[in-house]
């Protein structure tokens, strides 16, 4: 089986056999550095069936579940620990599914990690609560907004939306003024560290190498059409690459000769109304206000928490 990409360079989609492995996280914590005996090797080239660029989130889970397979896999990250960057600063919520074009990868990928949750967060033994997600509106062109989301959320496959009065509103959020909402039971928050951290534990409790302070510099491709990764810390053979490395993915992409790529990223602001409720208590729904006209002029989203 193979598929062409954009540039129309031609890969062929590998398999490996499958394997019995240990999916849970280690009962202690397991401390994942490059070992001394692997710093050593770094006088030649280490050979992998994969690498792995970039250990955020994205990079562990993938690691984590390819470690199903019986495959060589090597995580280069160029930080010295896990969720230095964008994993570990972001607003930790599982979200609905209901915000993403029916039909989208982001809204497959969405409802089913959403709904999947639970087991990933007990088999990792990291803290996670379903606090449920209100959409606070005001206004008849908010209701009507509203309404189209929650058309959008049932036809990904959201879970339990349906639209809140305003006695209800105020009794699941009584600080919030608001004359209807939409409430999505399904949304949750996650600590995004140990999140994170869980994955790259399982990950190497099932055998793959992690190496920190490991910046990839350049990637050549061989007549065989293997990689090698060059790094800051020694070069790596790979047959395959995974390409996680966040703000930093264009610029791999580049090394391996898939150019034209770029980030689309958007700013938000979080205003803290209550510093008690920020400090000392857990925020038990997640706020965020359908339209106001003043933020839309000043063309920002707004979350209030």
């Amino acid at each position: 089986m193979e598929f062409k990409d954009k540039t129309n360079t031609i890969f062929a989609v590998f398999s490996a056999p499958r394997r019995e492995n240990k999916m849970d996280i280690l009962d202690q914590p397991l401390f994942i550095i490059a070992s001394d005996d692997l710093r050593r090797k770094q006088s030649m080239a280490q050979k992998y069936d994969v690498i792995i660029i970039g250990a955020g989130v994205v990079g562990s889970a993938i690691a984590r579940e390819m470690t199903r397979y019986e495959l060589k896999i090597g995580v280069l990250e160029k930080n010295r620990d896990v969720c230095f960057e964008t994993s570990g600063r972001n607003s930790a919520v599982i979200h609905g599914g209901f915000a993403y074009d029916t039909g989208s990868r982001k809204a497959e990928c969405c409802v089913e990690g959403n709904q999947e949750f639970d087991k990933v967060a007990r088999e990792l033994d990291v803290p996670f609560k379903r606090t449920g997600k209100v959409l606070v509106g005001n206004t008849a062109t908010d209701y009507e907004s509203l309404q189209k989301t929650i058309a959008t959320g049932r036809n990904n496959g959201s879970i339990g939306l349906k639209m809140v009065d305003k006695e209800r509103l105020h009794e699941m959020a009584p600080a919030v003024i608001g004359e209807f909402a939409m409430l999505s039971p399904m949304s949750g928050i996650v600590d995004p560290f140990q999140y994170a951290i869980g994955l790259a534990e399982n990950a190497k409790m099932n055998g793959v190498d992690f190496y920190f302070d490991h910046e990839v510099t350049g990637i050549r491709r061989q007549a065989d059409n293997s990689y090698t990764v060059i790094t800051t810390q020694g070069d790596f053979n790979t047959g395959w690459i995974v390409n996680s490395a966040g703000l930093g993915a264009v610029k791999i992409s580049e090394m391996i000769g898939l150019p034209g790529y770029r980030i689309s990223s958007t700013k938000g602001n979080y205003i803290i109304l209550d510093k008690r409720s920020a400090l000392y208590c857990l925020c038990l729904f997640i706020l965020f206000q359908a339209i106001p006209i003043w933020a839309s002029m000043l063309h920002r989203p707004l979350t209030v928490t």
